[in-house]
């Protein structure tokens, strides 16, 4: 993403492969999550490729890390705790998943893909 936020136009799967020293077929599958996601959209055809959805300073990391690493914020599972136990589980979720889950979710969303762009070097913030 911080490759498409710096450079303008399309580019394709093969190009950010390349920069990143991934295979394409890996760069295929983000971009596929991406894209469900609404975050970067596609053009076909030789000037093709993909390209940010919409402007770098608009997209934060939380919505990137959730279409690309979902299992980051999937829910608790109940009944972690066995059935003698589910008031320690009820405030386990309310006095500490819950808090962590919203700070968390707090944090990443005020982070946005242009903070990430206008500080990246060759080797840093690659998400």
């Amino acid at each position: 993403m911080t490759i498409l936020a710096q450079k303008n136009g399309y580019h394709t799967a093969e190009y950010v492969s390349n920069q990143l020293g991934v295979s394409k077929i890996y760069m295929e599958q983000v971009f596929a999550m991406l894209k469900k996601a609404g975050l970067i959209s596609s053009q076909k055809g030789s000037s093709g490729g993909y390209i940010l959805s919409d402007k770098h300073e608009n997209i934060t990391i939380y919505q990137i890390l959730k279409a690309t690493e979902s299992s980051l914020f999937e829910p608790t599972q109940s009944n972690i705790a066995g059935e003698n136990f589910k008031n320690i589980e009820s405030i386990l979720v309310q006095k500490v998943w819950q808090p962590i889950d919203s700070t968390l979710e707090k944090l990443l969303s005020s982070i946005t893909l242009e903070d990430l762009a206008t500080n990246a070097t060759d080797d840093m913030f690659f998400i």
